[in-house]
């Protein structure tokens, strides 16, 4: 499941009063347009928040949903794009693949999934849950038992929270990439002691002014997936990479040129031992260009990449 579309749903839930379906990617084959894991809302009037299909089945999953929720008991639902009939007279995709929705109504287990994702979210913290396909059982779940074997009729999915990044600073590259990090629902938080690199900052969840050598010591810092160094002041990334040598924090990135990096990390001295393995810099991917936008396009690129690997 995508950050953006988790954040979605699970900003959307409590959002008006008709009553909601919870619908769950639980398997694909093949090609599909949304993996397991997936998650939307629908409810009968046509609200939806995520995202399911590129289209091509919406109209079968909208109709599933409310006969999900005027039954009011857990439906499953199953769509096969593979066949040539498909092709011409069903969902004309021709992706030729498979995909299985398991769907909830909002009093029928519904309401507690939703809590415990909001919970792991809010926590940062992955959940692992087992989901129960049989017919008389469809749409239990409960918490995963590594001792446990999955049994035939069920699924087991690893569900991560929304990727979070620190930003140690806010140059030009970073108002383009706070909007490219909106846009995918990652959870963004800054650091900035310059007033007038603040106002850059509108789109970040959370602004800690100061210095990051002052400010970085949060008591969340190690739920950060990826922190990046990108003040463009040297002193102010020497600063901040002593901390982060300290943190719990597994991936740190670092703007500017490898000659920077390497001054960087002689001056460090033996505290740059701890930053091996985890510090990448020039941070983003070379995918050529130059300019704020292109450069919040590379370091979105490779976050991306990072995050996927989780």
């Amino acid at each position: 499941m995508t950050a953006a579309h988790r954040r979605a749903v699970l900003d959307s839930w409590h959002n008006g009063d008709a009553p909601r379906c919870l619908a769950l990617v639980v398997r694909a084959r093949g090609s599909s347009y949304r993996r397991a894991g997936a998650l939307a809302v629908l409810d009968a009037q046509g609200f939806r928040a995520g995202t399911l299909s590129g289209g091509c089945l919406d109209a079968e999953i909208e109709t599933a949903a409310r006969d999900c929720l005027a039954s009011a008991r857990p439906q499953l639902l199953q769509l096969d794009t593979r066949s040539q009939e498909d092709l011409l007279f069903g969902s004309q995709s021709g992706c030729r693949g498979e995909i299985d929705i398991l769907l909830w109504p909002e009093h029928a287990g519904a309401a507690s999934l939703q809590r415990e994702l909001a919970q792991a979210d809010r926590l940062h913290r992955c959940l692992t849950l087992d989901f129960d396909l049989h017919a008389d059982r469809l749409g239990l779940w409960a918490f995963s038992d590594a001792a446990v074997t999955t049994p035939s009729d069920g699924v087991r999915l690893r569900l991560l929270p929304t990727p979070r990044l620190l930003l140690c600073g806010a140059g030009p590259e970073a108002p383009p990439l706070l909007r490219l990090a909106a846009g995918m629902g990652w959870w963004v938080e800054a650091i900035e002691h310059r007033g007038r690199f603040l106002t850059a900052l509108q789109q970040a969840d959370a602004v800690h002014p100061g210095r990051p050598s002052d400010a970085l010591p949060l008591p969340h810092l190690d739920r950060f997936d990826a922190v990046i160094c990108m003040s463009h002041l040297y002193a102010e990334d020497l600063a901040a990479l002593r901390v982060l040598a300290d943190s719990g924090v597994g991936w740190i990135g670092l703007l500017g040129p490898r000659a920077r990096r390497d001054a960087l990390l002689a001056e460090l001295g033996s505290v740059a031992e701890a930053l091996h393995g985890r510090l990448e810099g020039p941070v983003g991917e070379a995918l050529g260009g130059d300019g704020p936008e292109a450069l919040a396009l590379s370091i979105g690129a490779r976050l991306q990449r990072l995050f996927q690997q989780r």
